[in-house]
């Protein structure tokens, strides 16, 4: 039987590959394509990540409150325009104005993203649109197979794109926490109607005065 020689895809440390190992390692992606091979840079790794996950777990907190805040201001805006223009054309509406973001908006935005990272991977790495958009589902959540790798089948790291790349990632695990923020506040908000309409708040509030 004969063998085949599979060559393996060996990537070289430039500083664009330094910045797309160090997102992958405080976002906990870790895709594992680039690794510390000597003693201090795994004992740097360790430390490096340890104070950088707590970073950016809480600034992923603060900037998904600080985003749905915005985003929510914003949206108020929007609403309170689209119903002065609904008055000028003299149509009924609601006497309310919205004063959350409704929970399709984020998802949306989240889809739209996904929609540009696949046409910017499929065309930099040559991977199919569902490769592509599955690369980005799977490294937004920080997931992170790593069965697919960006580089592999590019010069990726030669030419600057690592950089490009972090960034669309950082930026995309930022709109995943704002999602997931606007979509819990929804929640709460269907889940306190709920509990109004069975009577439920009411009694706790009723048993807690007591």
């Amino acid at each position: 039987m004969r063998q085949v020689a599979v060559e393996k895809f060996v990537y070289k440390w430039t500083y664009s590959t330094a910045i797309l190992y160090a997102a992958t390692l405080v976002t906990t992606i870790g895709y594992g394509n680039i690794s510390p091979k000597t003693t201090l840079g795994k004992i740097c790794t360790v430390i490096y990540a340890l104070i950088g996950i707590l970073l950016v777990v809480s600034w992923l907190k603060l900037v998904g409150d600080s985003l749905a805040l915005l985003a929510t201001q914003y949206y108020q805006r929007l609403s309170r325009c689209y119903r002065r223009y609904l008055k000028e054309k003299k149509i009924s509406l609601r006497e309310e104005v919205d004063k959350k973001v409704p929970f399709w908006v984020p998802i949306t935005l989240l889809i739209l993203y996904l929609v540009a990272g696949s046409l910017l991977f499929a065309t930099w790495e040559g991977w199919s649109y569902i490769d592509s958009a599955y690369f980005s589902f799977i490294t937004f959540t920080t997931i992170g197979f790593g069965d697919l790798v960006p580089g592999e089948t590019t010069i990726t790291h030669r030419n600057g794109r690592s950089l490009i790349c972090a960034m669309y990632l950082l930026f995309g695990v930022m709109l995943t926490a704002l999602s997931f923020k606007l979509i819990q506040e929804d929640i709460d908000r269907i889940k306190s109607r709920l509990l109004q309409r069975l009577g439920i708040e009411h009694v706790h509030l009723s048993s807690i005065k007591r």
